[in-house]
């Protein structure tokens, strides 16, 4: 029997952890279920703080990313209050230009 997709992640993240570049891609077509296994994945390992991760890839490269979130009275925001990965940032402390999509 195969393993697990998201059992073949988990081990994977431990084994790229001593690697310069610590990226793992999951190649294959729609509906082979890579999206529901990095939400497996996700529940289980990955509690990111999405910001820094965000801002320790742009060494030598400019990033333009998208934020699925809200500026509110000041903070930017990630995810809502119940997520496991729910995060409040001032907005004053940012080093970088945020763009609200919305306005």
């Amino acid at each position: 029997m195969a393993e697990p997709l998201a059992n073949q992640v988990l081990r994977k993240i431990g084994e790229v952890c001593s690697l310069y570049h610590r990226l793992i891609l999951m190649v294959g077509p729609a509906g082979s279920g890579k999206a529901s296994a990095l939400k497996e994945v996700s529940a289980r390992a990955l509690q990111q703080d999405p910001l820094r991760l965000l801002q320790g890839l742009p060494r030598n490269k400019t990033v333009v990313a998208a934020w699925n979130g809200t500026i509110v009275d000041g903070y930017l925001t990630y995810a809502g209050p119940s997520h496991p990965e729910y995060r409040r940032y001032p907005i004053r402390d940012l080093e970088f230009p945020v763009l609200e999509a919305w306005k």
